[in-house]
């Protein structure tokens, strides 16, 4: 993305707001509106008048419909999306999608007014009631970031800022407050207007070179090697490459739902239990067995391969693994299939001998007194 044309001398610092969303890859504003936010429904429209670049402005009828709206948008899109609501308790009403929103790893700008505290403003009880002390703390634990917006600040860098975290890896919603004031705030002409993009958008790569052969060498030489993975289909890339790689080696898949990660076609779609496999690859899942119900057995070896394989988002995580590795799965997928091709593993006897009978029509092979693993939905 180009960073945008600062706004006019004299334009709100709403202006700016929408100014550097839509230079940062935000084509729509999912919008709940309040007294307080009207200065971005006017900037929205100043900007459509003169012909600059500006999110769409879509009115929600409730919250939770904004915020799961904007998320599809981000699926659909692969862009970041942006939400408004109306003070605290439009923030409030987002409710159970502020919780898919982190789990669901959407970049989302999550922003709500706040009250007016000029006493010339405020002209309504309610611009009391609706005042709290820390108004971030109500989506703090499922946001990357959060702000509160001034009249002293630069309004197009807090939220190329704000974006720029939220677009990072592994993605997720950020948090902005816009006061009544600061809204509707006059900012300078100053040059262009930052965007995510121009502030720079770190990128994952293959993870350790390492891991990378371990895991190259152990899905050749295992006698049953499976890679569980729940959201590898975020990127269309690792879809191709899971499924190249799955048939290359004869590698069984257990995908979840959550995303549509490997072609319901592959023949190497597996339901089998986990302790059936002597190699467990975790490809990007955040729970991938439940030791309650079923784990690996105790001498299968576990690798983790994410963009965060210790799920540092989860207070407790007691999951085990030999090796983990911070990657982008399509990277490592590639990397995986480059090793493997030079290497010329792929003609191992344990791989030929897989790749002649692979899971009938996604079932598990036979295996006594084998139970078949719990169902798991998909986060919520």
């Amino acid at each position: 993305m180009t960073a945008a044309a600062t706004p006019d001398a004299g334009a709100s610092a709403a202006a700016a707001v929408l100014a550097s969303a839509s230079a940062s890859g935000v084509r729509r504003l999912w919008f709940t509106s309040g007294s307080e936010l009207t200065s971005f429904q006017e900037a929205g429209a100043r900007a459509r008048h003169a012909g600059e670049p500006t999110p769409e402005i879509v009115t929600c009828p409730h919250e939770h419909v904004a915020l799961t709206a904007a998320m599809g948008d981000t699926m659909v899109s692969g862009r970041p999306a942006m939400t408004a609501a109306h003070a605290d308790l439009g923030l409030l009403h987002h409710g159970g999608a502020i919780h898919n929103a982190m789990w669901g790893d959407h970049p989302v700008l999550i922003m709500s007014g706040y009250p007016p505290t000029r006493a010339e403003s405020r002209t309504s009880p309610v611009f009391w009631k609706q005042q709290r002390w820390d108004q971030g703390s109500i989506v703090r634990q499922y946001v990357k970031w959060d702000y509160k917006l001034s009249a002293l600040d630069d309004p197009g860098l807090i939220v190329a800022r704000g974006l720029q975290v939220a677009l990072a890896p592994r993605r997720g919603p950020v948090y902005l407050a816009v006061p009544e004031e600061v809204g509707r705030h006059p900012v300078p002409a100053t040059g262009r207007v930052p965007s995510a993009q121009a502030l720079g958008i770190p990128v994952l790569g293959p993870g350790d070179a390492g891991v990378v052969s371990e895991v190259a060498r152990r899905l050749t030489t295992a006698r049953r090697p499976v890679i569980v993975t729940d959201r590898v289909g975020e990127d269309p890339r690792a879809v191709a490459l899971l499924a190249e790689l799955a048939d290359s080696l004869g590698v069984e898949v257990r995908a979840t739902r959550y995303r549509m990660n490997l072609p319901d076609d592959s023949p190497w779609r597996s339901t089998a239990p986990l302790d059936q496999f002597d190699v467990v690859v975790v490809l990007d899942h955040p729970v991938p067995w439940m030791p309650a119900l079923e784990q690996p057995s105790d001498d299968a070896w576990i690798g983790w391969v994410g963009p965060d394989p210790i799920e540092s988002r989860v207070p407790l995580h007691e999951l085990r693994a030999d090796a983990r590795t911070v990657a982008d799965p399509a990277a490592f997928l590639a990397a995986v299939l480059g090793e493997v091709g030079a290497t010329g593993t792929g003609a191992a006897d344990h791989v030929r001998q897989r790749r002649q009978r692979p899971p009938v029509d996604g079932a598990a092979r036979p295996a006594t007194g084998a139970s078949r693993p719990p169902a798991y939905p998909p986060p919520r």
